[in-house]
């Protein structure tokens, strides 16, 4: 009717579909040779975008720890001086507690 017998297209088609077969079999390790070559730069892509989230955190916790060791360092200064000023306050020195208890005598003659 149309002027190609339908034996022949259907010989043209299958000879074009095992053409393809073929190709595709030749290809086969070359396609998946890319793919897994595609798998493994997306895995380094994301190991350096883990390390570089990896760092940002410990820098993050490197600066928590700095601010905690300087807070500790400012809390026992503060410390020594409370109880420096403490000790002053409690037992004051030998002149002011003679004058405390009411006694007219120096430090030589207490001694003595």
């Amino acid at each position: 009717m149309f002027g190609i017998d339908g034996t022949v297209l259907a010989f043209v088609v299958l000879a074009g579909f095992s053409a393809g077969a073929v190709a595709y079999a030749f290809l086969f390790n070359r396609i998946s040779t890319e793919k897994q070559v595609g798998k493994r730069l997306e895995s380094i892509k994301t190991a350096e975008t883990d390390r570089s989230v990896v760092k940002a955190s410990r820098d993050r916790v490197a600066d928590a720890a700095k601010r905690r060791k300087s807070v500790q360092d400012s809390l026992k200064d503060l410390d020594q001086k409370q109880k420096s000023n403490q000790s002053l306050v409690k037992k004051p020195p030998l002149k002011i507690q003679i004058r405390q208890a009411g006694m007219k005598i120096s430090l030589e003659r207490f001694y003595v």
